[in-house]
Parts: C-alpha cells; sequence; structure tokens
C-alpha cells in the first residue's frame, strides 16, 4: 500500500490576513467596540471555507505517473501524470502535481530538482491526463514522491499529500555515427586477423553439409564413409567464419579536478562506446566483450544481440570517471578472458600510451597478457582522434 502523509500549511497570504484579523480583534476587545467584533468573527469565516474546501478537494485523490522504461540522452523525456477524482459531488480545482526527481544510483543520488504540473478543474468521479517533459542526461533518473496540492478557492490555506510513489527511467548515453574511417580500419583489422587465422589453419569454420571432393581441398575434410558408400570422394563443407568479435575496454579515468571540457569529452566518449556497442548488435552473428572502468566497474560478455545491447548500455550510463581507476585493473580480466585472435580496443581519457604507463608493468610480465596487449588499439580523448572515427550528431 502506498504510504500517504497530509499536511495544512498556512500560506504567505494567509499569514497577511491574520495579521489584520488579530489586528481587528485586538481593537475591538482594547476599545470594546461591537462592530470590530463582528468584523473580527466575520473575517474567520473565509479561513475555515478555505481550510474545509482544500481539505475535502484532495480527500479521495489518486495521482498515477506514466513513463518510458528508457530514453537516450538528449532525448525528449515525456512523464504524463493522471489526476482521478473519486468524490462524489466536490470537484477539484487549482491542484498542482510536484514530482522530485533525483539522479544518480542509490546511496549516490543527487537532486537536481523537479518537474510537475497543473489541474485547473478535475470534475467529481472523472480524470483528466497531462504531460511535463524535459531532455534528460546520461544515468539513472529516480521520480517520487509526488506532491499533490491545492490552496482553492482563496490561497490563504494550503493542503498537501504527499505520495510516496517513486519510479526509475535509466537515460541510456547518445548514440551517434560511426564514420567511414572507423569501419575501414575494423575491415583493416578483420583482414590481418583472417591471414592469422589461415595460418594457424581455423578458417574452416563450422561443418554444415558434405560435397564432391575438388582439386585443393585438404585430406582431413574428406568423409571416409560416406565416400566409401558412394564410390567417390566426398568432403565436409564448412560455413566460413567471420572473426569480428571485439573486446571493447572503456578506461573512465579523471584527474582530481575535471574541468568542463574534460566531462564533455568523457561523455562523447561514452557515447562512442555505445554507438559501437549498438551497431555490432544491430548486425549480430559476433561476440562482444564489454569492460568499463570508472566509479562502477563491469564486464559483459556475449553474444551481440539486444539483451546484451541493454546490459552494455545499462553500465555505460550508470558509470562516472573515477581519479581512482587504475588501468591495469582494468584491463587484465577483460584480456585474459578474451579471445587470442578477437579485435581489442582501448578508449580511454588518460594521454598515456599502452608502453607508456608504468601502471602496465606487471601485465607486461605475464607472456599471455602481454602478447595481447601488443594487439591492444588504443584511442584517447585528449588527442584528437575521437573525431576522426565518430560523429556525435
Amino acid at each position: 500500500m502506498i504510504k500517504r502523509k497530509r499536511r495544512t500549511t498556512i500560506r504567505r497570504e494567509g499569514w497577511y490576513y491574520l495579521f489584520v484579523l488579530a489586528f481587528v480583534l485586538t481593537g475591538a476587545v482594547l476599545r470594546e467596540i461591537n462592530l470590530l467584533m463582528i468584523l473580527a468573527g466575520m473575517m474567520i469565516g473565509p479561513l475555515l471555507v478555505n481550510w474545509r474546501m482544500a481539505v475535502a478537494a484532495l480527500k479521495n485523490i489518486d495521482v498515477r505517473r506514466t513513463l518510458p522504461e528508457a530514453v537516450h540522452a538528449g532525448d525528449v523525456l515525456a512523464v504524463q501524470l493522471e489526476l482521478t477524482n473519486n468524490n462524489r459531488r466536490l470537484g477539484a480545482s487549482a491542484v498542482s502535481v510536484d514530482d522530485v526527481i533525483r539522479v544518480g544510483l542509490p546511496g549516490q543520488e543527487r537532486r537536481i530538482g523537479g518537474g510537475g504540473a497543473l489541474f485547473a478543474h478535475v470534475a467529481a468521479r472523472e480524470s483528466a491526463a497531462t504531460v511535463y517533459r524535459g531532455r534528460p542526461m546520461r544515468g539513472l533518473w529516480r521520480f517520487g514522491p509526488l506532491k499533490v496540492s491545492t490552496s482553492f478557492p482563496l490561497g490563504f490555506i494550503r493542503r498537501t499529500i504527499t505520495i510516496n510513489e517513486t519510479a526509475e527511467v535509466m537515460v541510456y548515453p547518445r548514440l551517434g555515427r560511426l564514420t567511414r574511417k572507423f569501419g575501414e580500419m575494423q575491415n583493416r583489422v578483420y583482414s590481418e586477423g583472417s591471414r592469422s587465422q589461415q595460418r594457424r589453419g581455423l578458417t574452416e569454420g563450422d561443418f554444415y553439409g558434405l560435397r564432391d571432393w575438388r582439386s585443393g581441398d585438404s585430406r582431413r575434410w574428406i568423409h571416409w564413409r560416406t565416400s566409401a558408400r558412394t564410390g567417390t570422394l566426398a568432403v565436409r563443407q564448412f560455413e566460413q567464419r567471420q572473426h569480428d568479435d571485439l573486446a571493447l575496454l572503456v578506461d573512465l579515468w579523471s584527474p582530481a579536478a575535471p574541468d568542463t571540457q574534460f566531462t564533455e569529452h568523457v561523455e562523447q566518449l561514452i557515447s562512442f562506446a555505445a554507438t559501437i556497442v549498438a551497431e555490432r548488435c544491430r548486425r549480430g552473428g559476433s561476440r562482444l566483450l564489454l569492460a568499463v572502468g570508472g566509479t562502477q566497474p563491469a564486464i559483459t560478455i556475449g553474444t551481440a544481440s539486444p539483451a546484451l545491447l541493454r546490459e552494455a548500455l545499462h553500465h555505460l550510463a550508470v558509470s562516472q570517471p573515477s581519479s581512482d581507476q587504475r588501468i591495469d585493473e582494468l584491463l587484465r580480466e577483460p584480456l585474459a578472458q578474451s579471445r587470442r585472435w578477437q579485435n581489442a580496443l582501448l578508449l580511454s581519457t588518460r594521454s598515456k600510451t599502452v608502453e607508456e604507463d608504468s601502471d602496465l608493468t606487471p601485465l607486461w610480465h605475464d607472456p599471455l597478457l602481454a602478447d595481447r596487449l601488443q594487439h591492444l588499439r588504443c584511442l584517447d580523448i585528449s588527442g584528437g582522434q575521437l573525431s576522426e572515427y565518430f560523429d556525435a550528431e
């Protein structure tokens, strides 16, 4: 059951009115003037009427909030508020609904303001709906509680009901467009990977049928049982593998006192990573490893799919840069889990290269990790490389 907290307060206009009432009442008592006593009594009436009507108007009021499950940063977020008046006879007028909004994970959230709407009049046993909009930034947005209030008809007394109803919306990073140069770089990596696979003899792929022998076929592909039955050589036919798996490592390091330009570059870097993941999952057919550093380190591994995309975008949405992020802690586990032939890309906010960073010395001493570090391509935001591969639109 949703908890409700009711409160009645006197507005500033009401305090002015009470001051005049006290002045009249004091003069009536001190001077013993009956007309002032009558006037003071008449002035008390509007206060009681205002209080009674405000309380009755919100007695059986319900408010429902409707939100989308997720949006992308920069897109319009529409929040629908529906007010239902369950009173049998009395309508509700000048009802204000205010929504408290916070951003961040539980325990780290900060209040950034609120939204709301004003309902001019909702008749008895009827409902009305309205929408307020905004363009949110990346992160987890938490809405609630709802504060429903009215001071109708005179504005002296305000009746407020706090409805402890909360909801969450995940605001994913903004998606942009990968440039042609990024596609050319990926194609070059795939071509090199294919030649590497051919040298290792791993280009056979997945078996899906038999065919007749052709000149140049390997003897290892001959299916001897079928060949003996038919009297002609038959070989296994394989589906060629597309070795376009990707290990995407996002290093969200931050200086102790980042400036506004650095913060904008970080958001662009996260949008770049989200766009790469979205493009991979749209195409499908490959495996993806995403490792995100910062305040909320996370690793996501799986086949490119809509489910993996949602999980990856969630991690990218809630992660924030951290000055305590060590790059060796970010790279060790992803490099150990990534395949030797996997395409690996590091997106970093540091200006140091992999060879120059002293924090990576322990990884270079590990033969397996050192081999994968040598094939790790790095892009940093400080060198201006990001604009060559990504258009934030």
